[in-house]
């Protein structure tokens, strides 16, 4: 009973993480749902050998809910296979078991970085792509985990090894019990388990997500296919990005203006899919053109879309800064192969004299792939005050030390690029306008929330 439950059990396990993650349907009934895409059961006299074929169709054969109670083929080869080496060779226990266990583990924990992936990402996970995401994620926890996260992070790694002893143990077991079995009980067994996982996949074909066998690697070949096609973009870019831009380099401006540019990560797209919102903002918007145009200062308002979101806005002011739309890690891992020799907008500013300098108050540490002439990032604020969001450096703060200590003295033309954080909060108000830091640590106003949310963007 006991190599039964775990059979089950673990067998479950190869679905529930990519299930609970990133199934759009939630139906754990593990039999046929109330209605069918044929149209409703039969049960009487002239129905009732159809609906009773359905039935079995979908017991057996596939089910057209988002249950998890599926086999996988993954599982049942390795676990057949087991049974099988324990019958017929019996001595290597001592490696074939451990090397059950690591390809189990390893099976379960690549499913569950494909529904993590897709919860967070909205989108399939991509090995090439997300391994070099794995520098990003170790800065955040750098500089955002505390002793809690590191706490529940140890419990959680101590957990996956004490569940990884309990997959050894199950598996040992079984090879134990295989052993006792017969040598055509388990060559019979093992066909035909096999045999069932085979027929299925080939009647409804792999990319289906309706059989009741379902094979898991597929979910492998998937993502690398993926990241093979991510590696023939990169090629493609290489080759060709840098030609194509060279005649912007021998461009000569009309003129040489002080430019400032200022990336801002809000949530603009509010305004244009609630009416709520946008009516409550209008009178603002006409405030601050008209005070900007006083200025003689002309605002210009377009709706673009950013090439990715929910992070990774080293993406998009990459793709400001070239012209080229750079939506995922694997192209700006090619854009930081090529930003030095292409002529992106701070080395073509700087070629027509410009002093070029870089505010980054969100920023912990360097990485310069513009050759701007100078970098402020978050620790060369000699900022003391309270911590402010995301950025902890106010956005008002690290302007005025911006333009105090480093703009001022410099000659013209001069290009600031100021990248915002005091924005990052939806609903949280920026710093008040203030002459004295100091205010800044008294109650702020309260923020302004529409009447209702019914949007939502990407």
């Amino acid at each position: 009973m006991g190599i039964a439950a775990g059979f089950a059990a673990l067998n479950l396990l190869l679905f529930v993480p990519l299930y609970l993650l990133a199934a759009q349907e939630n139906d754990f009934w593990p039999f046929f749902p109330p209605g069918h895409p044929r149209g409703a059961y039969d049960w009487g006299w002239s129905g009732i050998g159809r609906s009773t074929y359905e039935y079995l169709m979908q017991l057996f054969v596939r089910r057209h809910n988002k249950d998890i109670f599926r086999v996988s083929a993954d599982w049942m080869l390795l676990f057949s296979s087991l049974i099988l080496a324990s019958r017929l060779a019996g001595r290597p226990r001592r490696i074939v078991v451990p090397l059950a266990a690591a390809a189990y583990l390893t099976l379960l924990a690549f499913l569950a970085y494909s529904g993590f992936v897709q919860h967070l990402l909205e989108r399939p996970g991509t090995l090439l792509d997300d391994v070099l995401m794995i520098e990003s994620a170790w800065i955040f926890v750098r500089d955002a985990w505390g002793p809690a996260e590191l706490l529940l992070a140890a419990a959680a790694l101590a957990a996956f090894a004490g569940f990884g002893v309990l997959v050894a143990r199950h598996l040992d077991a079984a090879w134990r019990w295989g052993a006792g079995l017969g040598r055509r009980q388990a060559v019979i067994g093992w066909a035909a388990v096999n045999a069932y996982c085979v027929l299925s996949l080939v009647w409804f074909g792999v990319p289906r997500d309706d059989p009741i066998i379902q094979l898991q690697a597929k979910h492998l070949y998937y993502n690398w296919q993926r990241s093979q096609d991510v590696l023939a973009t990169v090629a493609a870019m290489d080759d060709s990005a840098v030609a194509a831009a060279a005649r912007l380099a021998e461009t000569v401006p009309r003129r040489r203006p002080d430019i400032y540019l200022f990336t801002v990560e809000s949530y603009g797209a509010a305004l244009w899919a609630d009416d709520d919102y946008r009516a409550a903002r209008q009178g603002l918007m006409r405030r601050v053109e008209s005070e900007l145009d006083a200025l003689q200062l002309r605002l210009l308002t377009r709706f673009a879309a950013s090439p990715v979101y929910g992070g990774g806005s080293w993406m998009s002011t990459a793709s400001a800064l070239s012209g080229m739309r750079i939506g995922s890690h694997s192209h700006y891992w090619a854009w930081k192969r090529m930003a030095g020799r292409y002529p992106h907008l701070v080395s073509y500013l700087q070629r027509q004299g410009y002093y070029t300098l870089a505010v980054q108050p969100g920023a912990t540490w360097a990485e310069d792939l513009y050759g701007y002439d100078e970098v402020i990032i978050r620790d060369g604020f000699e900022y003391d005050g309270s911590f402010y969001g995301f950025g902890r450096v106010p956005d008002q703060w690290a302007l005025e030390y911006a333009f105090a200590r480093h703009w001022n003295d410099r000659p013209r033309p001069r290009l600031l690029h100021f990248s915002a954080v005091s924005t990052h909060f939806a609903w949280e108000p920026p710093p008040r306008i203030t002459a004295d830091v100091a205010e800044l640590e008294k109650e702020q106003p309260p923020s302004w929330r529409p009447a209702r949310t019914t949007w939502s963007w990407r």
